[in-house]
C-alpha cells in the first residue's frame, strides 16, 4: 500500500489558504450583518409581516449568516489543529531564530518585512535565516512523517 504524504510545502500553504479563507468568510460575515440590519431600516423586521419579501429575505441572510458562521467555526478548529501540528515540528529546531521566525510567518502569517522590522534585522539575514530555517524544518517534518507511517502500518 502506497501512503502519500503531504509535503512540507502544501503543509504550510494549507495553514496559509484556511488563515485567508477565515479571513474571508469573517469579510463576508460582516456584510450579511450589515443587510440583515438594513433590510428593514431599524433592524429585524419587528412588525411580523411574515407575508414581507423583507422579512422572508431577511430570513434567507439570517440562515446564510449561521451557516457561515459554522463554516468559520470549523475552519478555525481546522486551524487550530494545523497550529498545533506546526508547533510541534518547529519546537523540535534548535535556534531560537529559527523558531521566532518561522512561528511567527507559518502560525502567526505575518509578513516578512513585518518579522524582519520586530526581530530587528534585514531583509537579507531573514532570508538566509529562512531558507536555513526551512531545510531543518523540513528534514523534521520528513522524519516525523516517515516514522507515523510507519507506524500505521
Amino acid at each position: 500500500m502506497i501512503v502519500q504524504i503531504m509535503t512540507l510545502r502544501e503543509f504550510l500553504e494549507y495553514g496559509q489558504g484556511l488563515h485567508a479563507r477565515i479571513a474571508g468568510k469573517l469579510d463576508r460575515l460582516g456584510e450579511l450583518r450589515t443587510k440583515i440590519f438594513n433590510i428593514s431600516g431599524s433592524g429585524f423586521d419587528l412588525a411580523g409581516r411574515y407575508g414581507s419579501d423583507n422579512h422572508h429575505r431577511q430570513q434567507d441572510l439570517i440562515c446564510s449568516y449561521d451557516e457561515l458562521g459554522e463554516e468559520i467555526q470549523r475552519d478555525r478548529e481546522a486551524l487550530a489543529d494545523y497550529r498545533h501540528r506546526l508547533a510541534g515540528l518547529i519546537d523540535e529546531l534548535e535556534d531560537p531564530n529559527e523558531i521566532d521566525l518561522l512561528f511567527r510567518r507559518y502560525a502567526l502569517f505575518e509578513k516578512w518585512e513585518d518579522i524582519s522590522k520586530e526581530m530587528g534585522i534585514c531583509s537579507r539575514h531573514v532570508s538566509r535565516i529562512r531558507t536555513r530555517a526551512e531545510k531543518n524544518l523540513n528534514d523534521i517534518y520528513i522524519k516525523r512523517a516517515l516514522s507515523e507511517s510507519l507506524k500505521s502500518k
